[in-house]
């Protein structure tokens, strides 16, 4: 790949690539099969498209990508009939030793509870401090009729891209 199109790439990828649903440990061949699948469907598309083949955006994510994992809330929040969806507000960072840790299936039930079994048990395993609330933070405070339905407890998993800058890939490039 020309430095040109190794800079275009890089724009590009700066930023999370995709968020999946479900726990990926690691750039895993399940995951990178995600990936490839995200890439052909946005190279159909102009604005999406990266001047690249599969190969190379595989390799780019083997070499730089990493993954980042989320707890997500799924709901709503009713106020006169007009509902929101939780998983905006509720979604909360958590590394994967953590899942693994206390057990995917057990942070999945989390989800058979209310909202306030979902905080407490967020609070028991340090994802969220003692002093937070959830319903405050859907809420805001701005909310004063509203109800609250929790529909369960999921994962996302993220990949992000981190390549380095040019002058770190392209020494030769280094002006004295």
């Amino acid at each position: 790949m020309s430095e040109e199109q190794f800079n275009k790439v890089r724009s590009t990828l700066r930023y999370r690539v995709d968020t999946f649903d479900g726990f990926y440990p690691t750039l895993n061949t399940k995951l990178l099969t995600k990936m490839k699948e995200t890439f052909n469907k946005r190279q159909m598309s102009e604005y999406f498209k990266i001047d690249i083949t599969e190969d190379a955006f595989v390799s780019i994510i083997k070499d730089y990508g990493s993954v980042i994992h989320s707890v997500v809330v799924d709901g709503e929040v009713e106020y006169h009939f007009f509902p929101t969806d939780l998983c905006e507000t509720l979604n909360f960072d958590i590394s994967a030793k953590k899942i693994v840790e206390i057990g995917v299936d057990k942070i999945e039930k989390w989800g058979e509870g209310d909202l306030d079994d979902i905080e407490n048990n967020l609070r028991t395993h340090s994802i969220i401090s003692e002093y937070s609330s959830l319903e405050d933070k859907v809420v805001d405070g701005t909310l004063p009729e509203h109800e609250i339905h929790v529909s369960g407890v999921r994962f996302t998993t993220g990949v992000e891209v981190s390549i380095p800058a040019p002058e770190e890939l392209f020494p030769e490039k280094k002006v004295a």
